[in-house]
């Protein structure tokens, strides 16, 4: 904040008395000896006001009776560009979302006709009092990886990285062998059940079949 402020003291549109206030009176004034009524007999009601200070906005509270007070919080805007790094090429668009302290203020598409580039003007910088932490995303590109960076909290990086995918490990058992555990070509040891299993089968065909001719 600046090293000084000044306030005026108003009666209507007319400026009644003013003080500069700063650390050197404690950022404290007591104006005195105002008259209590106009001419009329009315009693006046002063207000207050500051001079603008760029970057922050002036809150004030009171009346005359009690006094005032001036409360000023930090403002200010700033700008946030985005730039996309494609690598190996990553579709013709790409939709990055803006969060403000977890909640989203701003989305962009990012494609060819704007360089892969966005800048997201006029954001609040402050809240409250407090600075705002902004984060960004981007919706999820088939095939890459996405790795956002922020350069001193000015700006964002984008870039995608092709992913790799997994080729079937040489060792792993396919259907049909004997880690798999399915039937093996030469192993005897099963043929008698494998022959009855095929046996009771053909006889249920059998049956089946004389049942039919039976019932015509």
């Amino acid at each position: 904040m600046k090293d000084s402020a000044t306030v005026y003291v108003m009666n209507g549109d007319t400026e009644v008395a003013n003080v500069k206030l700063s650390e050197d009176n404690g950022w404290h004034y007591e104006f005195t000896g105002l008259p209590k009524y106009d001419a009329s007999g009315n009693k006046i009601n002063y207000t207050i006001k500051e001079d603008a200070i760029k970057d922050y906005k002036a809150e004030v509270k009171g009346n005359t009776e009690n006094g005032f007070t001036i409360t000023n919080t930090i403002t200010g805007k700033i700008s946030i560009p985005v730039t996309k790094i494609r690598s190996g090429g990553t579709g013709d668009k790409a939709v990055v979302h803006l969060f403000a302290d977890g909640t989203e203020v701003a989305r962009r598409e990012l494609n060819a006709s704007n360089n892969w580039q966005y800048t997201f003007e006029n954001l609040d910088e402050y809240k409250d009092g407090k600075k705002i932490s902004y984060t960004l995303t981007e919706d999820a590109v088939s095939g890459f990886k996405a790795t956002i960076t922020c350069a001193d909290g000015k700006g964002f990086t984008v870039t995608n990285t092709k992913t790799t995918p997994k080729t079937p490990d040489k060792n792993t058992p396919t259907p049909g062998t004997k880690a798999a555990g399915g039937p093996k070509t030469g192993d005897t040891s099963h043929i008698g059940l494998w022959l009855i299993l095929m046996l009771a089968a053909l006889s249920g065909l059998v049956g089946n079949v004389i049942y039919m001719r039976k019932r015509r």
